[in-house]
């Protein structure tokens, strides 16, 4: 709700992204299943944004081969003549792949007493892709600062906003402790 709500606002919603937790809180219910999931949205205030998808590309499962799309059928129904640039290619010929929209993170428990607080592993990603070195990361749901934490470490400047004043304590002291 609140990702069509910001789009009713003004910002594009670019991808949802599903975060599929390997270890999720068990839950005693019986008329549906665990829920084992999050989404995470990726959202710009304009068409044009930053994104370094190098910064975050995983490696390949499978091995690279050369590829010449437009010989492959692809352009079957384009009018135009050819719709790819011409030529062979090597898509994954460094290894890696373009990260995928399911991303598998385990939770990590926090000693301090926030009860939801996100891995390490699941941020880095978002702030290495979604802001430049130098840049200002906003998180208007700090929780216990894991963005914050995150976007220090890899030279990124922090707002974060938080409603409790006990998760702002909490935050302050795993921010101040790590630098």
């Amino acid at each position: 709700m609140a990702a069509f709500a910001l789009r009713e606002n003004g910002w594009y919603l670019r991808q949802d992204i599903i975060w599929a937790k390997g270890n999720p809180m068990p839950e005693s219910v019986k008329d549906r299943c665990t829920k084992s999931h999050e989404y995470i949205f990726l959202l710009s205030k304009s068409r044009k944004y930053y994104f370094d998808y190098m910064s975050i590309k995983e490696p390949a499962v499978t091995q690279p081969k050369a590829r010449d799309k437009n010989k492959e059928g692809y352009q079957a129904d384009y009018p135009k003549g050819d719709r790819f640039s011409s030529g062979e290619r090597v898509y994954g010929a460094d290894g890696m792949r373009n990260k995928r929209d399911v991303w598998n993170v385990n939770i990590k428990p926090c000693k301090e007493a926030h009860f939801a607080t996100f891995p390490d592993t699941l941020i880095d990603p978002c702030v290495l892709a979604g802001c430049p070195e130098c840049g200002v990361i906003l998180d208007p749901f700090m929780g216990s600062g894991t963005t914050g934490l995150v976007a220090r470490r890899h030279n990124r400047n922090y707002v974060g906003i938080e409603l409790n004043p006990d998760y702002v304590q909490i935050a302050e002291n795993r921010i101040n402790s790590a630098s």
